[in-house]
């Protein structure tokens, strides 16, 4: 029972940030929060609607979620950043300069054909993380989950992550992030540290 006596309710437009030590139950809550995980008592509510009522495709859709650690499928870059959708050539660039992955892109010599075999163990973790932010930002969902996502960014990755954090929440989108990044928990509406007892 980590998440016994937690509730709180995050607003359209507020950037939630979940703290706490390791083993604290980070993931675990961004994941019962997206219906990963299942929970026997309490109740996690999109609206007005438990989150368990709703299917799978539903939340996909609408909820756009960057795990710690992304997984990738044995292809290029660019068909492990648009998957099944349809994403024309302005959205996904822009996708890419706003997760600072453009200058990735730009000098390798495949570019957007770079095959990420091996689930990407050869990219350095700050492209990894550019690339899975990317992808979370091609959904263009009204929630975004996201799991230590600024780990492995450089200064400069920093930055442009959080100036997309912040135009996010401008445009009204609700933002959960578990984090130990201090700079990041300082953007936040709210925040709950898991160390605590709660």
């Amino acid at each position: 029972p980590v998440f016994e006596l937690i509730s709180f309710n995050v607003k359209a437009g507020e950037i939630l940030c979940v703290t706490g030590n390791n083993g604290s139950g980070k993931t675990s809550l961004i994941r019962m929060i997206l219906g990963i995980i299942p929970y026997t008592r309490g109740n996690i509510i999109f609206d007005t609607i438990e989150i368990l009522q709703l299917s799978v495709n539903w939340i996909r859709g609408n909820i756009s979620y960057m795990p710690q650690q992304p997984d990738f499928i044995d292809t290029s870059l660019l068909n492990n950043l648009i998957g099944s959708k349809k994403i024309d050539r302005e959205t996904m660039e822009k996708a890419i300069i706003e997760s600072d992955l453009a200058d990735f892109v730009n000098t390798h010599p495949q570019g957007l054909q770079l095959n990420l075999n091996d689930n990407g163990n050869k990219l350095p973790l700050g492209i990894i993380k550019r690339i899975a932010f990317a992808r979370s930002l091609l959904g263009d969902c009204q929630v975004f989950a996201l799991d230590e996502p600024s780990e492995g960014l450089d200064t400069k990755g920093k930055i442009r992550f959080k100036e997309k954090i912040l135009d996010l929440k401008a445009r009204g989108k609700t933002i959960i992030i578990a984090t130990s990044d201090k700079e990041l928990q300082a953007l936040a509406s709210k925040v709950i540290d898991l160390s605590q007892n709660y």
